[in-house]
């Protein structure tokens, strides 16, 4: 991640009011480990619009840990890594 880019995520970090279009799942996988636990993981990406208006590409690779607890799914975790854009 450049410059620039960290600057970009502590501006969104900082504000709610970050513009996305384009949102796209670009794939998503699941791993099942019994009957209570799953990984989903997968990569997306969309166009946003920072603070000074420019437009910029945001990929993220990601993976959220499930548990289901008294019959219901529940994510108990996750994590999301930005990725550069192709």
């Amino acid at each position: 991640m450049n410059t620039r880019e960290k600057l970009i995520a502590v501006e969104e970090a900082k504000t709610s009011k970050t513009e996305a279009r384009e949102c796209r799942l670009n794939d998503a996988k699941v791993h099942f480990f019994g009957e209570n636990i799953a990984l989903v993981y997968g990569s997306e990406s969309s166009i946003r619009k920072a603070s000074d208006r420019k437009e910029y590409t945001r990929s993220l690779v990601w993976t959220d840990t499930w548990l289901k607890r008294n019959g219901s799914w529940q994510i108990v975790a996750v994590q999301d890594m930005r990725t550069d854009c192709k």
